[in-house]
């Protein structure tokens, strides 16, 4: 993590040049699963909300062919719970858990609109990789022609989660002015999961996050 970090900052100072941001933010988040399917007949989903945390160091106004755009490296933790099934007379399998996932992600805004002077409106999209899980929880199947089987998730728990995850995100900030060239940021993020986030429950699962968090930016003028 401290690694992480220390090249993180590296890489972006790097990058820094007059009219550009950089800042640190964090802050809370709550999380929600979701799925595509309409439910019923031999297929369920019950879903537990859970919460969880961000860290972000990010830029904004960098040019690309004179569009800014903003990028933001973070790092997240988050819980929730989840029981899927499927099945039918002949038998079938529910999966009942509980988790909490850590990732390091990237967050490229290419869509900044800016209202009045500071506030700040942007779209993106969300590439996060799993660096740490933890899951409680059983998968257990019923056939009548076959004996059934039961699995704990903990013993196996790092397959249980998809490596990569992608989605859309979307931001609200306002820069208030605090010193020279220092801005207290408050910023309302909300991130929609395009892929799902297991690899292996009856119903593919997504998640959605809404984000609440405050920072420190220094805007660079050289």
């Amino acid at each position: 993590m401290k690694a992480f970090l220390l090249s993180s900052v590296f890489s972006l100072k790097l990058l820094l040049v007059s009219g550009q941001q950089i800042g640190f933010s964090g802050g809370y988040c709550t999380n929600q699963f979701y799925n595509f399917i309409e439910e019923g007949g031999h297929t369920s989903a019950l879903y537990q909300d859970g919460t969880g945390y961000r860290f972000n160091i990010n830029i904004d106004n960098i040019g690309l062919d004179s569009i800014p755009i903003r990028i933001s490296v973070h790092y997240e933790n988050f819980t929730g719970g989840l029981t899927t099934s499927d099945g039918g007379m002949g038998g079938g399998s529910t999966t009942r858990a509980e988790i909490e996932k850590s990732s390091l992600g990237i967050s490229l805004f290419p869509i900044n609109i800016r209202i009045f002077k500071e506030l700040k409106l942007s779209v993106g999209g969300e590439l996060s990789y799993l660096v740490g899980s933890e899951v409680t929880g059983s998968r257990k199947i019923t056939s009548i022609s076959a004996p059934g089987s039961y699995t704990n998730l903990h013993d196996n728990q790092t397959a249980f989660f998809k490596a990569f995850t992608f989605g859309v995100i979307g931001r609200v900030a306002y820069n208030f002015k605090i010193y020279q060239n220092y801005y207290l940021v408050p910023e309302y993020n909300y991130y929609l999961g395009l892929t799902r986030e297991f690899e292996d429950t009856e119903i593919y699962t997504y998640s959605y996050r809404h984000l609440y968090m405050i920072g420190i930016a220094k805007r660079i003028s050289r």
